[in-house]
């Protein structure tokens, strides 16, 4: 099965603190392979951004935002489009 998810499921998966949280099993499920998530190179750009913002970074260190986004990418199918070559990193 494939769906598209909105930044907000990867920001909320990413700061997620209970397994059982709905953005946390979508996420999961990806990574596990259970399901492909569809992802412009656009939106994984704004989950960057989003996650280095300042009160992101309060609760989510620049070396697991990097991982979080390096697992994602790694998992994703993308969409043709505007986009780095290099995955963004969190500033």
């Amino acid at each position: 099965m494939r769906i598209i998810a909105d930044a907000n499921i990867f920001v909320s998966a990413a700061l997620g603190r209970s397994p059982q949280s709905p953005s946390v099993r979508i996420i999961d499920a990806a990574l596990d392979g259970r399901i492909e998530v569809v992802m412009s190179p656009a939106l994984l750009e704004e989950v960057a951004d989003v996650l280095s913002r300042s009160r992101i970074r309060k609760r989510l260190s620049a070396d697991d935002a990097q991982l979080f986004l390096a697992d994602i990418a790694a998992q994703v199918v993308r969409l043709a489009g505007r986009s780095s070559e290099r995955l963004p990193r969190p500033r």
